[in-house]
């Protein structure tokens, strides 16, 4: 069993403050991926920064009170600036944790995701149920990544 924290990337307003809106959409395919990850005997958490008033802070404590296996963050285009800002907290804060980045600004930019964001460690592209299930077999080394479809490394 593995142990991980999804994060719903917020966005930001002005590239200064984040806009949180309490009435956000909830995070659909985040509860979806975690659904799929907790049938296969996964822990999962969901940090929705959307809703958060203080998402550094509240992952930064996240990360610190507990022991992620991964860390799985989820942006729109809009929000994929403050989603290297979370990678970068995840990495300074545990650096052997890996970072797993989907959503759809992942799925629309491809491979050059790496050149946006390189503090993310793997990309998936499109629905990511089976592919986050895969992940975890690789972290457990009962499969190796070049074997999982949709992903980059």
């Amino acid at each position: 069993m593995k142990k991980i924290l999804l994060v719903m990337s917020p966005m930001f307003r002005h590239d200064t403050h984040y806009i949180t809106n309490k009435e956000s959409e909830i995070p659909i395919g985040l509860c979806y991926i975690g659904a799929a990850l907790e049938k296969a005997g996964h822990s999962v958490r969901i940090l929705d920064g959307q809703i958060s008033p203080n998402i550094d802070k509240e992952l930064s404590d996240f990360l610190i009170n507990n022991n992620w296996d991964a860390v799985g963050i989820s942006a729109t285009t809009p929000a994929s600036s403050n989603a290297q800002k979370l990678a970068s907290l995840i990495k300074k804060t545990k650096p052997g944790i890996p970072v797993i980045f989907g959503g759809v600004h992942a799925t629309v930019t491809g491979v050059k995701i790496f050149e946006e964001m390189p503090l993310i460690d793997i990309a998936v592209f499109g629905e990511a149920e089976i592919t986050m299930i895969e992940l975890m077999e690789f972290l457990a080394g009962k499969r190796n990544l070049e074997s999982i479809d949709g992903i980059a490394f």
